[in-house]
């Protein structure tokens, strides 16, 4: 069995976020086709329904730089390490790591997945380009680092 490397690490964040982010496109996408394809007029959703799920998109983006912190390893400026740097003693802070940062994308992804139901409810485009971009900017924001790699694996070597 290969040990765990830096570069390999690296290598799984980068394809789960860059799946994240092609699926926020998608899902734009799926909302331009869903606006243009109605024939008929459709009847307004709800105020209180596209209040309800605007909100909770924003309270999650909102509150995320709050949930990592938690989920977080302990991080340390420190060293830079090879791509071919074996992780084996930092195995914990690397899986602590990836559990904040795929949390992190899910969650931010929903905000787009709200708007994509309201699309779908409305037939207008305007919620999803709306949440899809602000969640997309988000998984820009916290998009994999090789930094916080390294740091992880400083604060768990000592």
């Amino acid at each position: 069995m290969n040990p765990l490397t830096l570069i390999g690490a690296l290598r799984v964040q980068r394809i789960i976020h860059g799946a994240l982010m092609a699926s926020v496109v998608v899902y734009a996408v799926i909302g331009a086709v869903v606006s243009k394809s109605t024939a008929e007029p459709t009847p307004p959703v709800a105020p209180t329904l596209v209040y309800t799920l605007v909100g909770v998109a924003a309270a999650i983006l909102l509150v995320l730089p709050l949930l990592r912190r938690t989920l977080l390893p302990p991080m340390r400026e420190g060293m830079t390490l090879p791509d071919d740097a074996p992780l084996d003693r930092a195995q914990t802070a690397i899986a602590r790591l990836n559990t904040a940062n795929i949390l992190t994308w899910a969650l931010t992804e929903s905000a787009a997945i709200f708007g994509l139901v309201l699309t779908f409810l409305s037939h207008e485009p305007k919620y999803i380009y709306g949440l899809g971009a602000a969640a997309a900017v988000v998984l820009v924001q916290y998009a994999p680092r090789r930094a916080w790699i390294e740091q992880a694996v400083t604060a768990a070597k000592d």
